[in-house]
């Protein structure tokens, strides 16, 4: 470029762009550059309308109503009825029990008085933390959202879109990303949930990428500290884990590989305390052992289509970690936590595979007849526990109710299924699934995807099945 070009350039540039050697695209009244970054632009020279209008360069509507700061005056005005703290009060009584996504540290820091105190990306997450803590209006018949839940998960993704376009990224911003994707899993909105989770992955690695360079992926003010990008990288590893299990028999996009420049590691073995912490460790556990068993099921060996020693190896593992984990957590939580959940998933997975190898295998017979006795103890179990609820002599606490544990009753519901349409037609097997179906009947009063599993085992239910259930 020559020295006339660079004059131009710097005669027409704005004085904070001109001031730290930025690029600016000279644009009236605002640059982006000063449109991401939330600050006054002003220039050196006054600049008519006319030539503002004549510039080729002029992008009509991206400075009015698209920037980050309109789309976090809109976000603001559809939280209207809630300030930072009121949003902060609903996470740590409802998303915080199952799922930590905010350490500690970052909230005993104190939150933002106001929405026009905060920056736009925590805004955002503030908006899809009161999006995924919102029950459902449910109606009979329908398993689709409400169409004010659908409206406000609509401008959940645009306001997301539109913050991604800017060039915006940032810890909050991954973070609302993790959470838009977990009420499209729990809510079973597939596959946008496949969809989204691509995004987080790409979100975590532009942050690490373009860490600190002079591109147009700019950062919060918030960068954040390595307690925080452990918890969110760990978070988006128990996601991933979880969606692979209920969804695919493909490898979990994170497996093998570091996010957020952390190792996929239980957090309370590395070198930051996670306060949250233990429980957030134990649910990191038991995601890790679930992918485990899906890794071991979904390898085949010479003899076997999985290898039965090695399966055998994890389900003592997980069950040893399911007795440490009845011991920790009060009884009266054990209903509620999300590592039982996963612990229970993966053990109820590893059951129904080992009933399903060729007994004229190596280990086959000896295989199916431990993994059959050991899932009709399971199933009882988990009948005995679910009985209450049924009754009515126990209500769900829809509050602090993870998703995690809809897919494993509907796991459950659809082995007890696929005996009866074999043939094992028992009173026992009627009852059983009888109760299982009610009770995601039950659970789709906070999940839909609740409503999603009924409509799939509807499917797979015959109409002599269905006339014995009701």
């Amino acid at each position: 470029m020559d020295s006339r070009r660079q004059q131009h350039m710097a005669r027409r540039s704005c004085l904070r762009c001109r001031s730290q050697k930025r690029k600016c695209d000279r644009e009236f009244p605002k640059c982006s550059v000063c449109i991401r970054l939330e600050k006054d632009c002003k220039y050196a020279e006054p600049i008519s309308p006319q030539s503002m209008t004549a510039s080729p360069k002029h992008k009509p509507g991206l400075t009015v109503g698209l920037a980050p700061p309109d789309v976090k005056a809109e976000i603001a005005k559809s939280l209207s009825g809630f300030n930072p703290e009121d949003i902060v009060t609903k996470y740590l009584s409802s998303l915080h029990p199952w799922l930590p996504i905010i350490p500690d540290s970052r909230l005993s820091n104190g939150i933002s008085a106001s929405w026009e105190d905060a920056t736009v990306d925590f805004t955002l997450l503030g908006f899809t933390i009161h999006l995924l803590i919102s029950e459902p209006e449910v109606v009979q018949g329908d398993d689709s959202l409400s169409p004010k839940l659908h409206l406000a998960y609509l401008f959940c993704k645009s306001w997301t879109a539109l913050l991604e376009a800017a060039g915006l990224n940032s810890l909050d911003l991954i973070r609302s990303k993790l959470v838009l994707t977990l009420f499209e899993v729990a809510h079973g909105l597939y596959p946008a949930a496949f969809i989204s989770f691509g995004a987080v992955i790409g979100a975590a690695d532009a942050f690490t990428d373009y860490n600190g360079c002079n591109v147009s992926m700019a950062r919060s003010t918030n960068k954040g500290t390595v307690e925080e990008e452990c918890m969110i990288s760990s978070a988006i590893a128990i996601t991933d884990r979880y969606i692979t299990v209920e969804n695919s028999k493909w490898p979990s996009l994170t497996r093998g590989r570091s996010l957020l420049g952390q190792p996929l590691v239980s957090p309370h073995s590395t070198s930051v305390t996670l306060n949250s912490n233990q429980a957030f460790s134990r649910l990191f556990e038991a995601s890790s052992l679930l992918e485990k068993v899906h890794k071991t099921l979904n390898e085949p060996t010479r003899h076997q289509s999985f290898n039965v020693e090695e399966l055998a190896v994890i389900v003592q593992t997980l069950k040893s970690f399911e007795a440490v984990l009845q011991q920790e957590i009060p009884e009266r939580l054990n209903f509620y936590s999300g590592a039982l959940a996963l612990c229970r998933i993966g053990l109820v997975y590893a059951y129904d595979n080992g009933t399903k190898t060729d007994p004229n295998k190596i280990d086959g017979a000896c295989c199916r007849a431990g993994a059959r006795s050991a899932l009709d103890s399971f199933l009882d179990a988990k009948l005995a526990l679910l009985q209450p609820y049924l009754e009515g002599n126990e209500t769900i606490d829809f509050k602090i109710l993870p998703p995690f544990l809809v897919y494993l009753v509907y796991k459950c519901a659809a082995i007890v299924t696929e005996r009866l349409r074999v043939g094992e037609e028992s009173l026992l097997n009627f009852n059983a699934l009888k109760g299982l179906r009610g009770f995601l009947a039950l659970l789709s009063q906070r999940w839909l995807a609740a409503k999603r599993y009924l409509r799939l085992l509807d499917e797979e239910t015959t109409p002599r099945m269905m006339k014995a259930i009701q």
